[in-house]
């Protein structure tokens, strides 16, 4: 029997953004925890709803990927971890364009 992730995560804490889709939703900053090419985990103030899409913008560089919303929960007061799953796997190279 099978356990665990197929891929790496690189374990990180990255300043990033989130922005959603709907128009009446502002953009929040996020802390990004952990990061592969299929997915990551971001910490955020506010709730997410699964299924929604999104869009993961890295701050002070040209990263930016298409996700959706896998889950979210409440890890600490006024802290939500939110899973995200890319809508395409990124390259290497840009999730390494990330680590300065």
């Amino acid at each position: 029997m099978e356990t665990g992730r197929r891929e790496h995560r690189t374990a990180v804490t990255l300043a990033g953004r989130l922005l959603g889709t709907d128009a009446l939703r502002e953009p929040e900053h996020v802390s990004i925890e952990n990061l592969s090419i299929h997915g990551a985990r971001v910490l955020v103030h506010r709730e997410w709803q699964p299924r929604s899409h999104v869009i993961l913008a890295g701050t002070g560089s040209d990263f930016y990927a298409d996700a959706e919303v896998v889950y979210c929960q409440h890890v600490r007061d006024g802290i939500c971890a939110v899973g995200l799953q890319f809508t395409r796997a990124l390259e290497p190279s840009r999730v390494m364009g990330l680590f300065p």
